[in-house]
Formats: C-alpha cells, sequence, structure tokens
C-alpha cells in the first residue's frame, strides 16, 4: 500500500473533526497540484509520476518522491482515509499470516485483472481479506476493538467512530479466549507456505458461495448482512452494531447520504468507519461475475495442490503462485518439461 499523506486543514487535524467545504477543498487541491507539477521544473525535481484524482470521493494526488521512490497518496478531506491505513497496519501487526495472506491476495487479483481503479480497489480486496480473518478468529472485528473495555481514546470524524483499541497483549488475551488457530511456524520462524495456502484456499471458497445480489459485506462487524435491511424505512431491522449507521440515517439532515443498495449496485463492501461509503460502488457487474468465477476456480486448484502436492512443492520449491493461479495449470506443466527436454539439444547446437 502507498504511504498516506493526510493534510489537517480544517477540523481537529489528526483528533478527527469535520470535512472540509467542497469548495475550499477544490481550491487546495488545485493549488497543491500546480505546485507538485511546477517542481519538476526545477534543476532537482522532488517528485515524478504526479497524478491528480479529484473526483473520487476522497480527492487525492499520488506522486513518487524520488530520492526514497516512496509511493505517496495525499489527501485533503479528512483523516478517515488516513485511520483505515492506520487499522490495517495495526490489524497485520496482530497476526503473522495476514500479511502474506494479504500479499498473496493483491497478487492474486492483480494477475486475474481483477483489481484496478474501475474494478475492485485493491483497498477493497484487503477488506474482504480482513472479513475473513475474523470469521476464522484469527483477528478481533472492528466493532469490538471500538467497543472495547476499557474504551478507546474516542476518534470522531463527523458522526463516524474512528477509535479503535490499540493494547496487542489484552488483544491477544480475547483471541486465544475465542479459540484462535495456532500458527504454523516454519524454521526461520515464518508461518508456513502450506498454512497460508490453506488460508489463501478457504478465503476463496467463503467468496465463490457469496451472493451480492443479497447481502452487504459489512466490514465493521465482519458479517453478510441482507440488503434489504440497508432500504430506506427498513434500517430499524439492521444489527445493534450498526447502531451509528440508523442514528446517521433518521436525522436525514442536508447532505446525508444512505449506502446505496440500488440494482445497479453490483457489489456492496461497506466502510469500516464511515458506514453509508460502498468500498466497491466502481465495481461492475462483469468483473464481479469475473471475481467469484475465478475466486471458485482458484479454489479447486488448491484444493487439488493441497490435496496431492503440497510435499513435493514444499521438499523442491519448483512451483510458483503463479502456476498455482494459472488458468490452465496442464498446460503451464506441459510448457515446461517441453523446454526442458529441448535444452540439451540447444546447448548441443550453440557448442557446434
Amino acid at each position: 500500500m502507498p504511504n498516506v499523506l493526510f493534510m489537517p486543514i480544517s477540523g481537529n487535524g489528526m483528533n478527527g473533526g469535520k470535512s472540509i467545504d467542497n469548495e475550499l477543498k477544490t481550491e487546495i487541491f488545485e493549488t497543491v497540484f500546480r505546485i507538485l507539477k511546477g517542481s519538476r521544473n526545477r534543476g532537482h525535481p522532488c517528485f515524478r509520476q504526479i497524478i491528480g484524482i479529484p473526483a473520487a470521493r476522497v480527492p487525492i494526488i499520488k506522486f513518487i518522491h524520488n530520492k526514497t521512490g516512496i509511493h505517496v497518496d495525499a489527501s485533503f478531506e479528512n483523516i478517515l482515509s488516513v485511520r483505515n491505513s492506520q487499522l490495517i497496519q495495526f490489524l497485520i501487526e496482530l497476526d503473522p499470516r495476514v500479511f502474506p495472506l494479504m500479499c498473496l491476495v493483491r497478487y492474486w487479483g492483480k494477475f486475474h485483472r481483477i483489481t484496478d481503479s474501475q474494478k475492485i480497489k485493491n483497498y477493497g480486496l484487503i477488506l474482504l481479506v480482513l472479513v475473513f480473518l475474523k470469521r476464522k478468529r484469527i483477528l478481533p472485528s472492528v466493532y469490538k476493538l471500538q467497543h472495547w473495555e476499557p474504551a478507546p481514546p474516542e476518534f470522531k470524524v463527523d458522526c463516524w467512530n474512528g477509535s479503535f483499541y490499540t493494547n496487542k497483549v489484552e488483544i491477544a488475551k480475547f483471541l486465544e479466549s475465542e479459540g484462535r488457530p495456532p500458527v504454523e511456524l516454519d524454521e526461520l520462524g515464518q508461518p508456513t507456505a502450506t498454512s497460508i495456502l490453506e488460508l489463501a484456499f478457504e478465503f476463496f471458497q467463503l467468496y465463490a458461495e457469496f451472493e451480492p445480489g443479497a447481502y452487504v459485506v459489512c466490514t465493521l462487524t465482519a458479517e453478510f448482512i441482507p440488503r434489504y435491511l440497508f432500504l430506506e424505512g427498513r434500517e430499524p431491522g439492521l444489527p445493534e452494531e450498526l447502531t451509528d449507521y440508523k442514528t446517521y440515517v433518521q436525522h436525514d439532515s442536508p447532505g446525508m447520504r444512505r449506502l446505496t443498495t440500488a440494482p445497479h449496485m453490483s457489489f456492496i463492501v461497506q466502510d469500516p468507519f464511515a458506514l453509508n461509503f460502498n468500498v466497491s460502488a466502481v465495481t461492475r457487474e462483469n468483473i464481479l461475475k469475473h471475481f467469484l468465477k475465478v475466486c471458485e476456480s482458484s479454489a479447486a486448484r488448491l484444493k487439488h495442490f493441497l490435496d496431492d502436492e503440497k510435499d513435493s512443492y514444499i521438499e523442491n520449491r519448483s512451483m510458483n503462485l503463479m502456476e498455482i493461479f494459472s488458468r490452465d495449470l496442464v498446460d503451464v506443466r506441459r510448457r515446461k518439461r517441453t523446454n526442458k527436454k529441448k535444452t540439451p539439444k540447444a546447448e548441443k547446437v550453440a557448442r557446434t
């Protein structure tokens, strides 16, 4: 993930606050973008690949710092987008299996052309991983972290709760009491490849069976909630954990936006903090169908691999992830065998 730079130009800065006025936001965005672009004309420009995305829900400017190569997303609205990144980083630190599984799923999404700005966002895919890991009792829910005893420091942005508990020792005790599966470690003290692939299999299996037309992925509680409960007038039937959202829509104040559940919204992944925001609102139906189909095929391939071939893989490390996720595993191996057979002949010709 890129580093996220938040510029606290209003509200209470790092303590939350209110979103800024749209006109002021646009003016500041254009000014900073112009300054960054102008820096390229100096003798020693600091940044490259400067891209402005003003139409995003949270407008950002993406760029790379030349000296360090660090990728940066500069945000100008409120700190919730930064808070999302802080939450993900914290959850990664809670269990050594989280980061490898995230990397594997992101690689898988890129390989199958599922992730992009107009497809499923990487952030959305990461949230799906976190939901899965909560359901496996490897991670706590965001709701649990927000309502811990003693309560974490308050962190409000507009009406949304951005707080979460950060005592890792107490969280580990809680997860153990909930039956967290033990970590299988290799000789280097890292989670074994097999254990990560087994989690990946269960991840793909979960979402291959998911019904996006009927459910909302609630990343706050890691539950799949029926869509119809988000329709106007049906909100009282939502779980108690979504009280903040129910209170928000009941006020019906100017600028209030519900979580859209219209039929054209093919995939709904609710943000863990801004509960009226669908992280996957831009996902087209054909991309969603492709996602579900590839989840199913990847689960089948991994099951075959884990049942029949994991021992030989661990012994000689001859198979990479691209081969496991390939559209046609048999053809990949056939090409490898063919290339090996051709190698001696090619060497003989070269020597001649």
